[in-house]
């Protein structure tokens, strides 16, 4: 798991590289106890630290996996699963070097 730099990681904030059948994901555990601000916080860690990793965006479909099950009033424990490629592009304004 890789950790967000310059300070302890909560459970929500580690990622790591998990290859599925599909493809290539960055994951993050996410623990929900306010689902309209905790879920959307978790998937926005995730998306930061894409954009700053060596990964690009993925084509692929991004997933959410319950590890625990939400009942009314309780917490719940998620995976989030953010596609992932080994490719990036550039940056937008960028054009590519011609090859000829």
């Amino acid at each position: 798991m890789a950790a967000v730099p310059g300070r302890p990681a909560p459970a929500h904030e580690r990622q790591a590289g998990r290859s599925l059948p599909g493809g290539l994901y960055g994951v993050t555990r996410c623990e929900v106890e306010n689902p309209w601000e905790d879920i959307p916080a978790a998937w926005k860690t995730l998306v930061a630290w894409r954009e700053n990793s060596k990964y690009g965006h993925g084509a692929h479909q991004w997933l959410e996996e319950h590890l625990t099950i939400p009942g009314a009033g309780k917490s719940f424990v998620l995976d989030l699963f953010l596609t992932v490629s080994e490719w990036r592009l550039p940056p937008a304004g960028l054009s590519q070097p011609d090859n000829q």
